[in-house]
């Protein structure tokens, strides 16, 4: 093992044994902000199930692997995974592991449909970023930069469709009892999935729920036709189901489930409201809104990946807001943006 991954690993969290038949394995994502995604080990008839194994990166499987041994366990002995979303560093390792062990992997169906269009035929992807980016009102030099932005990711992917496709309501059977309710909580992506052991009251959150920061809701060609909508519907689903315990994708484990999802609805509220009080001084762009919001760092100091990622947000907000009635859109391009009702 080099040196540089011998730091990685020194610097996630330690393994922990969260509940009886289940631990916690920090996977590390390489060069990312969030460091490492939280992998779920659950004993299961048979071996274990995996939920969420970050992105495939020789350190990341060393990682995962050095953190089924401390359980006394091996890649060998995962006969399942359930994926909560598609993004790279839930999904991007589920392939590799399936090779070494056999294992199944599960995933929502509309997240599912994406694979291809995600990480293998891009080319239409690329096409239509760059319409949805002129639309917004990107000049074109940001256009040409951000129009693959999320290429660089595809090499963290091993690509690997299901063996079982998700929907909301179903269960799976880890024995002994045990089981883990699918519950389709769309917002991030399409198809993110959070599961809840009943009994135990205990919810395996993905990214929909995390402790600190707010997972990115964006408006952009591969989610839906109001991903702000969604994620509030899926907040309030999510908090009225009883919780006791959050397990997240990133971050740490948290209690009180619906106090959080009460500040993420309040969080976006405000987020909402500030970008009536832009459109109330006149008419903007998609791009002019994602610029005078205020984020962690100046908009356009942001790197390509996160510039997209933060603009696809205000998007999310203005199109919720035009579903609301508060605010329309004058087609471009690019398109504008102005308070009030069409016709008004």
């Amino acid at each position: 093992m080099s040196e540089a991954r011998r730091n990685r690993l020194a610097e996630l969290p330690a393994v922990e044994q969260v509940r009886d038949g289940t631990w916690v394995v920090p996977v590390p994502i390489p060069d990312n902000p969030l460091h490492y995604v939280l992998s779920y080990v659950l004993e299961a008839d048979g071996g274990l199930v995996l939920v969420d194994v970050g992105w495939n990166d020789p350190g990341s499987f060393e990682a995962l692997g050095a953190g089924l041994g401390e359980i006394g366990a091996s890649v060998a002995d995962v006969r399942g995974m359930v994926v909560t979303h598609i993004h790279p560093d839930h999904y991007g390792l589920a392939g590799r592991v399936r090779e070494v062990s056999g294992a199944w992997i599960a995933l929502h169906g509309l997240d599912a449909s994406q694979i291809t269009g995600r990480y293998s035929k891009i080319e239409r992807l690329i096409e239509d970023n760059v319409l949805w980016l002129t639309g917004a009102g990107a000049p074109a030099e940001d256009v040409e930069v951000l129009c693959d932005a999320g290429a660089e990711l595809q090499r963290y992917v091993m690509v690997a469709h299901p063996d079982r496709v998700l929907s909301d309501g179903d269960r799976i059977e880890l024995g002994g009892g045990r089981a883990l309710d699918v519950v389709h909580t769309p917002g991030h992506t399409v198809g993110h999935v959070c599961l809840y052991d009943a009994p135990a009251r205990l919810l395996f959150s993905g990214d929909h729920v995390l402790p600190r920061i707010s997972p990115n809701v964006g408006f952009h060609p591969l989610s839906s036709a109001d991903p702000l909508a969604d994620f509030l519907a899926s907040l309030r689903k999510v908090g009225a189901l009883g919780s006791e315990l959050a397990l997240p994708g990133h971050e740490w484990r948290f209690d009180d489930v619906p106090a959080r999802t009460r500040e993420l609805a309040e969080h976006h509220e405000a987020r909402l409201a500030e970008v009536l009080v832009l459109l109330a001084r006149g008419a903007c762009t998609s791009w002019e809104v994602a610029q005078r919001l205020i984020w962690s760092r100046p908009f356009d100091s942001l790197a390509p990946v996160t510039r997209r990622a933060a603009l696809s947000e205000a998007m999310a907000h203005l199109v919720h807001l035009r579903t609301r009635g508060e605010v329309r859109c004058e087609p471009g391009p690019p398109d504008l943006w102005l308070v009030g009702r069409t016709g008004s």
